[in-house]
C-alpha cells in the first residue's frame, strides 16, 4: 500500500498526485502480498483473474503490481512482461507502468529504476519490464517474474496466456495476472477464464492458487436499474462518474445497437455478440411462463433443431403461427435444450449444474449427447402437431450416440432443411 504512494496518478482529475488505492484495489494487493505458504514467505496465489468493468481502474492498479514485483520485491534478473494480443494493447499497459516511472524522479531515485522507449530496466539486478504481444517473432524463452494479461476477453485463442502460465517454472512465486472486461467474443480464453473462476468462487472447483475478482450483475437484476450499475462498477463515484454511466445506459436502453456495448463495457455481462440484432429487453418482455405444449395440441408448427455433440447445447424449437386478435401474424415458440450428463457434471459451462437443477436442460446419460434421444421427442411431437417443417444443423454431431449419416423426414413432416 505505502509504494502506492510513491507513485502518481496519471489519468483523471487526480493526475500528477501521489496514487490512492481505492477500497477494490486494497483488497486485490492484501489478498496477494498478505497470503504465504505456512512457515515460508513464499506468495500463496500463482495467478491472479480480475474482471471489472472498463474505466474503473483495472490498468492503473495492474501497473503498480508489475513495478513493484520486477523491482522493488528484489529478485535478481526479475523478468516483468505487459502481454496483450497485438503490440499496442500491450503498450497500453507498459505505457502507464512507464509515465509514472517517468513522472516519478523520486522513485527512479530511490531504487534506481531507468526506462527507454521500449523497457523499464534495473540494471542492478538485470531486471526490466517490457511490452510482449502474439504478433511478435517469438514469445518462447521467457522467465516469468510477473506477466500481465491485458484485455484477455479480447484474445480468441490461448497462444499467449498459455505461454505466460507455462514460462513461470524457474520463479519461486511468479504472477500471472490476468485483468479484462467481457465482450461479445463468447468463445476465447477469456469467457473460459471466468466460467473456471466462478466455479472456483462457487467452490465447484479446487485451485488454491488462483485468485479471482468479478464484477458484475446477476442474472435477476435489472440491466437498466441504477442499483445494478452501482454493484457492477467497483469504482462507482471515484474514477467511474455515475452521471456519464446514467447518459450512456439511458440511450442504449432506446437502441438496440448500442445495448449490447453499454452491457459489456459498463457492467461487465457477457452478450455473445458485439451488437444486437434485435433488444432482448423487448424479447423478454413478450415471455409468457404460463404457456404450455398442452394449449397449442394438434396446431400447425414449424421446428428447427441445432445438434451437438459434447459441450455445447443441442436445442429444438417449436414454432406455431397464429393470426392475434388485430389480424396481425404472431407466433407461439417453445424451446428444449439437451445436453449429456459428463457436460453438465463437468460443468463444462458454469451454468450447466444450475439450469439442469431447475430442470431447464434435457440430461441423456454419457459424455456424449445422445442423438436418439432428440430422435424420439421428434417423433413424438409429429404425432402431437401438424408439422410444416423441420430445419436442422448437423454440425458437431456426426460422431454422437444414435447420429445417422441422413435424417429423414418420416413421422408426416413434408419438408426437411440440412
Amino acid at each position: 500500500m505505502l509504494f502506492a504512494g510513491q507513485l502518481p496518478n496519471i489519468k483523471g482529475p487526480e493526475a500528477g498526485q501521489p496514487l490512492r488505492l481505492m477500497p477494490w484495489q486494497r483488497l486485490i494487493f492484501a489478498k496477494l502480498f498478505g497470503f504465504v505458504e505456512r512457515g515460508t514467505t513464499t506468495r500463496r496465489f500463482r495467478q491472479a483473474v480480475v474482471y471489472v468493468p472498463r474505466g474503473n481502474g483495472k490498468t492503473t492498479f495492474a501497473a503498480l503490481i508489475a513495478l513493484y514485483l520486477t523491482f522493488i520485491e528484489g529478485e535478481g534478473g526479475a523478468e516483468g512482461y505487459a502481454a496483450a494480443v497485438t503490440r499496442d494493447q500491450a503498450r497500453i499497459l507498459f505505457d502507464a507502468a512507464q509515465q509514472m516511472v517517468r513522472r516519478s524522479p523520486e522513485f527512479r531515485q530511490a531504487f534506481g529504476v531507468a526506462e527507454r522507449a521500449n523497457a523499464i530496466y534495473l540494471e542492478g539486478t538485470a531486471s526490466r519490464f517490457v511490452p510482449v504481444s502474439s504478433d511478435a517473432k517469438s514469445l518462447d524463452g521467457l522467465n516469468v517474474t510477473v506477466a500481465v494479461c491485458d484485455e484477455l476477453a479480447s484474445h480468441r485463442t490461448a497462444l499467449v496466456y498459455d505461454v505466460l502460465l507455462t514460462a513461470m517454472g524457474k520463479r519461486r512465486h511468479p504472477l500471472l495476472l490476468s485483468i479484462s472486461t467481457a465482450t461479445g467474443n463468447d468463445t476465447g480464453i477469456g469467457p473460459q477464464l471466468w466460467d473456471y473462476s466462478t466455479q472456483v468462487l462457487a467452490g465447484l472447483q479446487q485451485d488454491e492458487r488462483l485468485f479471482a475478482l468479478i464484477y458484475t450483475i446477476d442474472e435477476e437484476d435489472d440491466p437498466w436499474e441504477e442499483t445494478s450499475w452501482v454493484k457492477a462498477n467497483s469504482s462507482w463515484g471515484q474514477a467511474v462518474q455515475p452521471d456519464a454511466i446514467r447518459a450512456i445506459m439511458r440511450q442504449a436502453r432506446n437502441n438496440p445497437a448500442q445495448e449490447a456495448a453499454a452491457k459489456t463495457r459498463h457492467l461487465n455481462v457477457w452478450v455473445g455478440a458485439d451488437e444486437a440484432l434485435f433488444s432482448m429487453r423487448a424479447w423478454g418482455s413478450c415471455a409468457d411462463p404460463s404457456l404450455t405444449l398442452e394449449e397449442l395440441e394438434g396446431r400447425e408448427c414449424h421446428i428447427a433443431v441445432d445438434l451437438a455433440a459434447t459441450t455445447d447445447l443441442t436445442a429444438l424449437a417449436l414454432v406455431f403461427p397464429s393470426r392475434g386478435p388485430d389480424g396481425r401474424p404472431q407466433y407461439d415458440v417453445l424451446a428444449r435444450c439437451y445436453l449429456n450428463e459428463a457436460a453438465v457434471l463437468e460443468a463444462r459451462n458454469a451454468s450447466y449444474p444450475g439450469w439442469a437443477a431447475e430442470g431447464w436442460l434435457t440430461v441423456t446419460p454419457g459424455n456424449e449427447t445422445d442423438m436418439r434421444t432428440i430422435e424420439e421427442d421428434l417423433r413424438s411431437l409429429a404425432e402431437r402437431f401438424r408439422i410444416r417443417s423441420v430445419a436442422f444443423a448437423l454440425a458437431g454431431a456426426a460422431d454422437a450416440p444414435g447420429a445417422r449419416g441422413r435424417w429423414s423426414a418420416g413421422g408426416g413432416v413434408p419438408h426437411a432443411y440440412g
